[in-house]
C-alpha cells in the first residue's frame, strides 16, 4: 500500500468514527431528556429503576455495536497490521506515516 492510499483510508475511517460518535451522542442526549421528563412525571420508583436499567443495557449494546462497526471499517480499509494485528488508525498513526512501518512490530507497510 502506498502513502496516498493509506492517508485516504485514514480520512475515511476518521469520517466514519465521527459519524458514529455523533449518533451515539445524539442517543445519549435523547436519553437524558427522557430521564429528565420522566423524573417530573408521576412514575413509580420501580418504573424509574427499570427505565434506568434499560438505558444502561441500551447504551452498553450501542457502545458494543459502534466499536464493532469502527473495527470492521478499519479492517475493510486495511488499517490493521497484517503481522501483529494492531489497529493503525489510532493516535499513533503519525508514526506509521513517518516511518512507513508498524509502530508495534516494525513490519514494513508503506512503499
Amino acid at each position: 500500500m502506498d502513502r496516498q492510499v493509506f492517508t485516504q483510508n485514514l480520512q475515511t475511517a476518521q469520517r466514519r468514527k465521527i459519524l458514529l460518535l455523533r449518533i451515539g451522542l445524539s442517543c445519549l442526549f435523547i436519553a437524558i431528556c427522557a430521564t429528565m421528563w420522566l423524573s417530573k412525571t408521576a412514575i413509580t420508583p420501580r418504573g424509574m429503576l427499570l427505565f434506568k436499567g434499560g438505558l444502561i443495557a441500551f447504551f452498553g449494546g450501542l457502545a458494543y455495536v459502534l466499536i464493532t462497526l469502527v473495527q470492521k471499517t478499519c479492517r475493510r480499509l486495511d488499517l490493521y497490521c497484517p503481522n501483529c494485528n494492531r489497529n493503525l488508525s489510532g493516535p499513533l498513526r503519525h508514526k506509521v506515516l513517518d516511518s512507513g512501518e508498524c509502530f508495534q512490530c516494525g513490519m514494513k507497510l508503506l512503499d
